[in-house]
């Protein structure tokens, strides 16, 4: 009698497992279902990215409140500036709401910190160029109503807005805190 070897034996265990625990028999699944190939997505974001749809609400205004923490942190132990301390000067762009998901009129809010860190990353592993990569951003605008966000702020800095939107002649003076109002073109 011929005995097969236990690695063969092992593996053929596993693939039969593994192709019986992934059936779904059930026609009632839904995206919590873990057994559920539209599970995978929100399982992935609550891994990877710390993020969940039904706890922190729309991932555009979760990865801002990340940026802002990563700036408000910055501030702090960097610049030794609190916003929130009484003693030092108010900072008024602390407490604005939050600006449209998108790479114009301010770039480097879209890019951030995370974004060069990433970039850095990748280009010393790559052995490459630089090149910052926003991912918290790109994945904010490519979520549910991003995309739009993402237009609506390239048209608004490319076009005179009589709303009070910068003109694109602005991002140096916005970078260096000068205060910017958009005049229409002639």
């Amino acid at each position: 009698m011929k005995l097969t070897p236990p690695i063969a034996t092992l593996s053929g265990a596993c693939l039969i497992t593994i192709l019986f625990s992934a059936c779904n028999a059930n026609p009632d699944t839904n995206a919590e279902d873990h057994w559920n190939a539209a599970g995978i997505a929100p399982r992935f974001q609550r891994a990877a990215l710390g993020y969940d749809a039904e706890r922190d609400g729309r991932y555009v205004d979760y990865q801002y409140a990340n940026k802002k923490s990563i700036y408000l942190t910055v501030k702090r132990h960097l610049l030794n500036q609190n916003p929130e301390n009484p003693f030092q000067a108010e900072d008024k762009e602390f407490y604005e709401p939050r600006p449209l998901n998108s790479i114009l009129p301010r770039p480097w809010e879209y890019i951030n910190y995370e974004g060069i860190a990433w970039g850095a990353i990748i280009a010393g592993a790559t052995g490459g160029i630089f090149v910052p990569v926003p991912i918290d951003s790109l994945i904010g605008t490519f979520s549910e109503g991003g995309g739009d966000e993402f237009k609506e702020g390239i048209r608004r800095t490319l076009t005179t807005d009589p709303k009070g939107a910068t003109t694109s002649g602005s991002f140096l003076h916005e970078a260096i805190g000068m205060e910017v109002q958009a005049v229409p073109a002639k």
